[in-house]
């Protein structure tokens, strides 16, 4: 099954699930069936972690009432008609019942939930809930956090409650197509890091791979963590990890697909931050964090190293210390990367982090995994290359490798058997390696 048709399939059970629910509720409102206490009888779908949707849901940890209001929003987007038996009507009163919410465009025949909608379905048969609601309300929820809802008033005058909840198109793009789409807002912090590789394509070493899923556990459970289990009486909030390595040994990569498989944005913030005026400085990093915070952000400031001795011979230049400050109090995840290869490098630097993780130049078996993964496609190789030979012969790291694919691609483009000679590879790792 294609991605495309996965995350259809995955939506549908979802919204399938969204009926049910609506149905369960009317039919407890009006007393039609007994049986069926709550709407949270009903199963949820198992979600499918390779969906871009059930990926989501997954790694931020969404509560049944978060699925039901997310939910809510998709609906009109892709199965409107599921929702038209909210616009049922009081035959007493010959009026829409105002406790089911909902909002009627003029532009748009179908029915388009509302708070109240959502406060309705969620607290029929259990008003504790509606707490739930007051909750999404917030600013600092993740839905609202990450602009995944929308909430539109119809008119100033109007009770919050008449907000329509409304799906951010970008996000509906991403749990369509699993293509995350910058907002504009994200040009205020910095270049979007991606990457079409899966997590298993970017031939890490296993000390580095197990460091990278401390990341990935961290980041699926740190609300259980950190308000469930009552650590942030005890610990920082977020979590700062350093990278380092030689140039080109996957640093950037592997940020980018902590990003992916966590389907939230990773921003490349240049160390160039610290050259500006000093005014201008302050004001962009206390934007940068801010922003960052209020939109779940992944941050992947590059080139450090400059900035990391100063604090260690403790010489701190313009924004150093706050910056410092505004990295130790940002509850999300923030990378700093240096291209330094050394050893037990914790020893040397300020204790600012709560992971180092080396990225080592690969070895002769890592090595010709990177040949055999870049020369798989169209573009082959003659039958007289050994690469098991050049792997061990060439201490090469990946973007090297990735660099001579491109120069072997571009003088064979042209070329009808599109095959590399021994000549041609030689030429291009004397040029790249």
């Amino acid at each position: 099954m294609s991605s495309i048709n996965l995350n259809l399939k995955t939506l549908n059970e979802e919204l399938a699930w969204l009926e049910q629910v609506i149905n369960c509720t009317l039919q407890s409102y009006f007393n039609q069936d007994q049986s069926q206490n709550c709407w949270q009888d009903i199963q949820a779908p198992t979600l499918d972690n390779q969906s871009a949707y059930g990926s989501f849901v997954l790694n931020h940890s969404l509560d049944s009432e978060s699925r039901l209001a997310l939910a809510l929003a998709i609906a009109p987007n892709l199965k409107p008609q599921l929702l038209d038996a909210l616009l049922t009507k009081n035959t007493i009163i010959d009026n829409n019942f105002s406790e089911f919410g909902g909002y009627k465009d003029a532009h748009h025949n179908g029915f388009l939930p509302t708070f109240q909608t959502f406060l309705f379905i969620l607290s029929v048969k259990d008003s504790v809930l509606s707490t739930k609601v007051f909750e999404l309300l917030q600013p600092e929820h993740m839905l609202q956090a990450k602009e995944v809802l929308q909430f539109v008033e119809m008119a100033k005058h109007l009770p919050k409650l008449n907000a329509v909840i409304a799906l951010n198109t970008n996000w509906l793009n991403y749990f369509l197509t699993g293509k995350l789409v910058d907002q504009i807002i994200g040009k205020q912090l910095g270049d979007l890091l991606v990457t079409p590789l899966n997590w298993q394509d970017l031939g890490l070493t296993p000390n580095t791979a197990d460091d990278l899923v401390e990341i990935l556990e961290w980041y699926r459970h740190r609300q259980t963590l950190m308000q469930d289990w009552d650590l942030h009486q005890k610990l920082k909030p977020g979590y700062r990890v350093l990278f380092y390595g030689a140039e080109g040994t996957g640093k950037r990569l592997a940020a980018a697909a902590l990003g992916r498989e966590l389907a939230c944005n990773v921003y490349l913030v240049s160390s160039e931050i610290f050259h500006l005026k000093g005014e201008d400085t302050v004001k962009k990093l206390k934007e940068l964090f801010k922003l960052a915070t209020q939109r779940n952000a992944i941050l992947y400031f590059a080139h450090m190293e400059s900035m990391l001795n100063r604090i260690k011979d403790e010489v701190p230049e313009n924004g150093d210390l706050l910056f410092l400050e505004l990295l130790q109090n940002f509850p999300g995840l923030a990378i700093l990367s240096i291209n330094v290869d050394q050893q037990n490098i914790e020893k040397n630097l300020p204790s600012y982090f709560q992971n180092y993780i080396h990225f080592p130049k690969p070895n002769a078996q890592q090595r010709l995994r990177l040949w055999q993964n870049a020369f798989n496609g169209k573009l082959k190789l003659a039958t007289d290359i050994d690469l098991a030979a050049i792997a061990d012969k060439y201490e090469l790291t990946g973007r090297s490798i990735d660099n001579i694919l491109r120069y072997c691609a571009i003088k064979t483009v042209a070329s009808k058997d599109q095959t590399v000679s021994f000549e041609l590879l030689s030429k291009a790792i004397s040029k790249h390696g």
